[in-house]
Formats: structure tokens, sequence, C-alpha cells
């Protein structure tokens, strides 16, 4: 799936963290944001902590069913093929609602605040973008057919069908492949930082 930056009509909403808030308490605002037609919600952006980002986000999985799930993501900190991978699991759990919010273009902390200089945006900007090239190479090196789960033949793997990606760039190297196979809805949303922009507070 290609990158997103969202301009209009979006409605996303930021999940909490702390360690006072439990899984009950966000899963009642993830039900209520989807019913309210929320495009998403959004785990990761809670200055204060809390649960890890996919790992909340497949869980709500299971209680919500039309809402899309973002992960917050940090490219300076967090490795684009651990993301990838995590991605593609959520992708799978979810039945195709997964996406991750790649910060990085000036977006500061993360709560989207936070005064950055033009030399360091410009130098977030560059590490974000090949970032994301990574993350869409990591998902499409895996060929059509490249895993046949034949098991009349007994071919699970074809040679070839999942090639190493062997990227080698300024600010990453990752040889790949995942060792998971792409989910059947294709690959998550990947969504640029400028949706922090439309990201909305929940008031409960």
């Amino acid at each position: 799936m290609s990158e997103s930056r969202p301009r209009d009509a979006v409605s996303v909403v930021r999940l909490p963290g702390g360690s006072d808030v439990t899984f009950s308490d966000i899963a009642a605002i993830a039900h209520d944001a989807e019913q309210a037609g929320a495009s998403a919600v959004v785990a990761g952006l809670a200055a204060d902590g809390g649960f890890e980002p996919f790992t909340l986000l497949g869980a709500l999985s299971t209680t919500t069913s039309t809402i899309r799930l973002l992960a917050a993501v940090d490219p300076l900190t967090d490795p684009p093929y651990t993301v990838a991978r995590k991605a593609t699991s959520l992708q799978h759990l979810s039945g195709g609602r997964a996406g991750v919010l790649v910060l990085g273009d000036g977006d500061g902390d993360a709560d989207g605040g936070g005064d950055v200089d033009a030399g360091e945006d410009a130098a977030g900007s560059a590490v974000a973008d090949e970032f994301v090239a990574i993350l869409h190479a990591l998902w499409s090196a895996e060929e059509p057919d490249g895993i046949p789960r034949d098991r009349e033949r007994g071919v699970y793997l074809r040679p070839g069908g999942r090639p190493a990606v062997n990227h080698v760039g300024q600010h990453f190297s990752v040889a790949g492949p995942l060792n998971i196979s792409r989910a059947s809805q294709g690959s998550p949303a990947v969504y640029r930082g400028g949706l922090i922009g439309a990201v909305q507070e929940d008031d409960a």
C-alpha cells in the first residue's frame, strides 16, 4: 500500500498511556471511536509510556472490526526490520487494518511538540525517508507465488520466492527478508508525521 499523508476529513484518536490506564479503558475508547466513525486509533504517542503499541493493537484487533490500527514508530529508535515484521503480524491479526505512523518530519517528541531547527528537521526527514523505503522493500520482497504451501507436492517455499533485500543506506543496513508471510490483504498502510495534526485527544 502506498504512503499516505491525509490532510482533510481524517479523524484519528490517540490512545492514552500511563501505568494507571488499563486495557479495558483503552478498549472502550477504541470501541467508542469506531462507533463514532473515526478513521483510526493510534498507539505509541503517549509521552508517559504504557503498553507496547503493536501488542496493544493486536489485542484491540479482537475487540474492533473496521477501524484502522496505527502504531507510531520513531526511525531513530525503532529498527525498520522489527517494525515491518510487527506490522505484518498486525496486518494478519486485524484482517488488513494495520498501519504505521512514521515520525520524523519535525515532529519533535512523541506528542508532536518540541522545537526542532531546520537542520535537525532535514536530518530527521532523511532518516524517515530511508526508513519508509525499507518498510516497502521488505513488504514487497515476497513474490506472489513465492510461498505456495503445496502440501500435496511438499513445496512450501519456491527458490527465490522470498529474496533478500540487502539494503545498505546512509542510515540503515537491512538484509531481510522477513520471516513472516505477506498478509492476504496486502501491506500495512504507512503514514508520515503530518498525520499528527489530525490526531484527536480522546475526551474520555
